[in-house]
């Protein structure tokens, strides 16, 4: 039976020689080992070029941040499989995914349901040749606006942001609102967003550690 599309496969991110193995056009063991840290080479792999000053500086930040997830059920699942038995890595592994669900990957799912929503909201009204604006960003959330046939403006909105567990949009605008005034903008923006929604996850779960400002990772 056929696994699989029929054919040689082909890529272009890498190939392989008696004497030399390529990356992205680039001789792994002449240019790349040695030369380029594994943020510069993650990016050249998924990407095809090398990163500017900025982009591995930010990558390298994201890489960091997910390299360890703490205390989450997935990643004990997979730690206390791992120390049962070392040598079965997949079972570990797998045991992780499994405990995966809608509270750990949560955060992810809803911002693609609202991202989809925005998406099919504009496929809608173009299949049925409805003129609108296009998707407008208002900061705090996306919107489309068009004309209904009396001739009324119509608003379709989406916020951008999901409020913490135990909390609601109202709650995380309301602080955001005070972080806005406090620093003199005039209006809420994503930062006042992203502040709002840390300032209330750390005042509703408890911590073992006394301060839990952001650390600069690169600090020795």
């Amino acid at each position: 039976m056929l696994i699989g599309k029929r054919g040689a496969a082909t890529t272009s991110i890498s190939t392989a020689a008696a004497d030399r193995i390529t990356v992205r056009g680039r001789d792994l063991c002449a240019e790349l080992m040695g030369a380029l840290n594994f943020t510069e080479f993650f990016f050249l792999l998924a990407t095809g070029r090398m990163p500017t000053a900025d982009q591995s500086f930010f990558l390298d930040l994201a890489l960091v941040a997910l390299a360890e997830h703490g205390l989450t059920p997935s990643v004990q699942a997979a730690r206390m499989t791992y120390a049962a038995d070392p040598a079965a890595l997949q079972g570990a592994v797998a045991a992780c995914v499994l405990g995966c669900g809608t509270v750990v990957l949560g955060a992810a799912r809803e911002a693609g349901a609202l991202l989809e929503q925005v998406l099919k909201a504009v496929e809608r009204l173009d299949a049925r040749g409805v003129k609108h604006t296009g998707v407008r960003d208002r900061k705090i959330f996306d919107a489309i606006y068009f004309e209904d046939p009396l001739g009324l403006l119509i608003e379709l909105s989406c916020y951008k942001f999901e409020p913490p567990f135990g909390f609601n949009h109202a709650d995380v605008l309301f602080e955001a609102h005070k972080l806005r005034v406090a620093a003199g903008d005039r209006a809420i923006g994503e930062v006042h967003l992203a502040d709002a929604i840390e300032l209330l996850v750390a005042r509703s779960r408890p911590s073992l550690s006394e301060d839990r400002k952001p650390k600069n990772p690169y600090r020795r």
